[in-house]
């Protein structure tokens, strides 16, 4: 399924043409432009001072202070967040979320699926429309390509808005630009955002090692972040102007949810409607990464990152840092996956140690670093995510939420295969051709 997709976009941009961006793939950085307000200031002295986790915390402070420069978010304290492994958990987290909710309903998702789970999705949705919440849905028109239109009918004719994002009939010169975010609001006090499509393939818990065959279309391992509290008001938002540039209306403006919980959160987005790309999450994660003193895990499904970061985590590794990755065995899309196979032999050089679960297809999206800083969101670690689509991701600052990432992490790695760089040198010559065939197609994948 989605490598049809995907070797459709292939041939829409060789077509089209939309590589005016090209360049940046190499030669992005991050552009401190933002004013840290007074008050933003004291809150990061005061998060500095108190939780730094393994991180001293002069470097915390200058963290958190280039964070806020760069994605002009603030850090909103007062959030209560709940880890949501794999598709069960998040399904019957939103599931319930949908029932519970009262006034609003705003869904933005990569790929709705006309299948089991989607239909699942549509029934929910609905019955909260039946009851008088407003229900609001966006959708990438390329990443649902495969789904019925007399799905997205239905949903109307129950009375829920719904508009196609990005539709190469409508902007053409667009076509390399996708909505991939995953996110649903409800009622301005909670959300989920994550990696998770609504889609079958998320129907079973990755626990069931489905393996390279049947784990293509099944049981994927993926992680989502249920958020509550006022840091929600800024997904809301995101949706909001999304709708705006959509339909041409507004919806109503609201105020941040009460306090829920302790953590504190930075909500993160790019977008590409907004007259200039934002490259907000290729940003913080440079940042994260120059600041990482003791460990840098990161769990990502597609690894295709530009030359800056591969110089920063090859730097991290030579100053001792502690940099692991646990990437996928096997992917949907096999030119991805020896993309990202290309940089092991300098990564493994370098001292980073590189892992590839072959029990079920790794999709989530997320890093934690020095007990402290963590990550999850819809942007993979490859130039598409950089530059060409929209995105939305949590930074968590949290020793105790880092706590549950780490655990995670280990989780992963130990149910994955270590690459050890003698072994990798004697890999074959096609894979060392699909790798450099890969690398060439890299801005398109």
């Amino acid at each position: 399924m989605y490598a049809k997709r995907l070797l459709g976009y292939i041939t829409c941009c060789l077509l089209v043409g939309s590589c005016s961006t090209l360049h940046q793939s190499s030669h992005m950085h991050a552009d401190k432009t933002a004013t840290v307000s007074e008050e933003e200031t004291e809150r990061i002295n005061q998060v500095a001072h108190s939780t730094h986790g393994r991180m001293q915390p002069d470097s915390m402070r200058s963290l958190l202070t280039n964070e806020a420069q760069l994605t002009n978010m603030p850090l909103v304290d007062g959030n209560r967040l709940t880890l949501l492994i794999d598709g069960p958990s998040t399904l019957q987290a939103m599931f319930e979320l949908i029932e519970q909710a009262e006034k609003e309903i705003l869904c933005e998702y990569y790929i709705l699926a006309d299948d089991q789970i989607g239909q699942q999705f549509a029934e929910h949705l609905s019955r909260a429309t039946a009851r008088g919440v407003e229900v609001k849905v966006i959708y990438d028109a390329l990443g649902s390509m495969h789904t019925a239109e007399r799905f997205f009918q239905n949903l109307r004719e129950a009375g829920i808005e719904v508009e196609a994002d990005k539709s190469p009939l409508v902007a053409p010169h667009k076509v390399n630009n996708r909505n991939h975010r995953k996110m649903i609001v409800i009622d301005n006090r909670t959300a989920i955002i994550g990696g998770a499509n609504v889609t079958e393939a998320y129907a079973s818990s990755s626990a069931t090692s489905p393996g390279r065959v049947r784990g293509l279309n099944s049981s994927w391992r993926d992680t989502n972040l249920a958020l509550k509290g006022p840091a929600v008001y800024y997904y809301r938002e995101i949706f909001r102007q999304d709708w705006h540039q959509l339909t041409g209306t507004t919806l109503a403006t609201a105020s941040p949810a009460p306090e829920a919980g302790k953590a504190r959160v930075r909500p993160v987005y790019d977008d590409t409607d907004d007259g200039e790309h934002t490259t907000n999450i290729y940003q913080i994660y440079v940042n994260a990464i120059e600041h990482a003193e003791h460990n840098i895990w990161f769990t990502h499904a597609y690894f295709s990152p530009n030359q800056k970061l591969l110089d920063l985590l090859t730097d991290a590794a030579a100053r001792g840092v502690d940099v692991r990755l646990v990437l996928p065995g096997f992917i949907d899309f096999s030119l991805i996956y020896h993309a990202s196979r290309a940089n092991y032999h300098r990564l493994l050089e370098a001292g980073v140690r590189v892992f590839e679960r072959n029990d079920a297809l790794l999709h989530a999206k997320t890093a934690v670093i020095d007990g402290v800083w963590s990550t999850v969101g819809s942007a993979n670690l490859d130039i598409r995510s950089f530059i060409h689509n929209d995105e939305a991701n949590a930074v968590v600052i949290s020793e105790s939420f880092a706590e549950i990432m780490e655990d995670r992490f280990i989780q992963d790695m130990r149910k994955a295969d270590e690459i050890r760089l003698e072994e990798w040198r004697q890999r074959s010559l096609r894979n060392k051709i699909l790798e450099w065939l890969a690398q060439r197609l890299n801005y398109f994948l």
